[in-house]
């Protein structure tokens, strides 16, 4: 049985911030330039981009999203294995984020009707444990010194 239920233009704005913000963060990592196990910073086309975490500057701890912007670079430009070292999440969250790109495209083309209320549900409820993931992973590179 097909769905009925359609979304508000809100909820169609929504959509396009995700697939064109989603869009846009996947290309300015393939824009960066290859990152290192030694690099701190990254750069685009051989300009430097200087590291700017704000908790880590105040506290100097690193937040949980430190090293996600050059676990993303790494991923794009597919080294995996980088990609974990520097944030042990950060491949499951672009692939959250392109599941999410992808569910909000199928909305946009489908002039707004959306999936079954249960599937709707399941993707967003599958943030959860990822969100739970990536503070254990954080809680585990920083105070337990693991990763």
């Amino acid at each position: 049985m097909e769905s009925t239920r359609t979304s508000s233009f809100g909820d169609i704005l929504f959509s396009l911030l995700i697939v064109i913000g989603g869009a846009t963060l996947i290309v300015i990592a393939a824009l960066a330039d290859p990152v290192s196990y030694n690099s701190e910073t990254v750069s685009f086309f051989g300009w430097t981009v200087p590291a700017s975490c704000a908790f880590k500057k105040a506290t100097g701890v690193p937040c949980s999203g430190c090293g996600l912007t050059r676990s993303w670079i790494s991923f794009v430009h597919g080294n995996l294995a980088l990609s974990f070292y520097f944030n042990p999440t950060g491949p499951l969250l672009l692939f959250y984020l392109i599941i999410q790109m992808v569910r909000h495209s199928i909305l946009i083309f489908r002039n707004g009707k959306k999936f079954a209320p249960t599937f709707e549900r399941m993707l967003d409820l599958a943030f959860l444990p990822i969100l739970g993931l990536h503070i254990f992973a954080w809680i585990a590179r920083v105070f337990l010194e693991i990763f």
